[in-house]
C-alpha cells in the first residue's frame, strides 16, 4: 500500500471534518446567544408592558413621575420617565423599536448592550432637564434613538462588515426616526430624541476608544 497517496488524503479529510466542526459549533453558539437574547428581551418587554397596564388602569397615575425640566425634585424622575407612556399608541410605538434595537444592540454583547441603555436613560435625561421645555417628557424615546445613534456611529467607527450589517438593518427598519428629531409636533418630545441621537454617538466612540485600549468591548 502506497502511504505516500493516502496522507495527503488523511489530512484533507481532518482539514475539512475540523472545519465542518469549527461551523457548527459556531452555528449552536449564535443560536445560543440569539436564543438567551430573546429571553432578556421578552423579560424587558414584559415588565414593560406590566408598568403600562398598571398605568392604564390607574388612570395614568403613574405619569407624575414624568421628567419636567429644571425642577430640581423631578431630576431623579430621568430614571422613571422612559417607563411611562402618555397612551397605548405612545406605548406600542415605543416598544416596537425599542425591542428591535435592542437586538442589535446585543450582538455587540451583553455589556455593551448595559453600557448602551444606561448612556440612554442618563444623557438624554439629564439634556432634557437642563435644556428642554419646561413640560412632562416620558417615553422610551431617549433610549430608543441612543440604540440608533450608537448602531450607526459603531458602524461608521470601526467599518467592520457586523457592524455594518446591523446599522443596516437598524435604518431600513427605523430609519423614519430621523423624521422625529424635527420640533414639528409639540407632542413629541424632539428634544429627547435629539438628545438620544447624541448619547448613543457619544457612547459608541467611548466604548470602542475603550476596546482600542484593549479594554474588552464584547462583540
Amino acid at each position: 500500500m502506497d502511504f505516500t497517496r493516502i496522507r495527503p488524503r488523511l489530512i484533507m479529510f481532518k482539514y475539512l471534518f475540523a472545519k465542518r466542526a469549527a461551523q457548527t459549533n459556531s452555528t449552536n453558539r449564535f443560536s445560543q446567544q440569539l436564543r438567551q437574547h430573546l429571553k432578556l428581551l421578552l423579560a424587558i418587554g414584559a415588565l414593560l408592558t406590566l408598568i403600562e397596564l398598571i398605568n392604564l388602569l390607574t388612570l395614568r397615575s403613574l405619569n407624575v413621575l414624568a421628567l419636567v425640566p429644571r425642577q430640581p425634585q423631578r431630576l431623579l424622575t430621568l430614571f422613571t420617565a422612559p417607563l411611562l407612556h402618555k397612551d397605548l399608541w405612545h406605548f406600542f410605538s415605543n416598544i416596537v423599536p425599542f425591542l428591535v434595537l435592542s437586538l442589535l444592540t446585543l450582538q455587540q454583547g451583553r455589556t455593551t448592550y448595559q453600557r448602551v441603555l444606561l448612556c440612554g436613560v442618563l444623557i438624554p435625561g439629564l439634556l432634557v432637564w437642563l435644556l428642554a421645555r419646561p413640560v412632562p417628557h416620558l417615553g422610551l424615546n431617549g433610549v430608543i434613538y441612543c440604540q440608533f445613534g450608537f448602531l450607526i456611529v459603531s458602524a461608521l467607527r470601526t467599518r467592520e462588515l457586523k457592524h455594518l450589517l446591523l446599522a443596516l438593518i437598524a435604518l431600513f427598519a427605523h430609519g423614519s426616526l430621523a423624521l422625529g428629531l424635527l420640533p414639528v409636533n409639540a407632542y413629541v418630545s424632539w428634544e429627547s430624541n435629539l438628545a438620544g441621537l447624541l448619547a448613543g454617538g457619544l457612547c459608541a466612540l467611548w466604548l470602542h476608544r475603550l476596546a482600542r485600549r484593549e479594554v474588552i468591548l464584547e462583540a
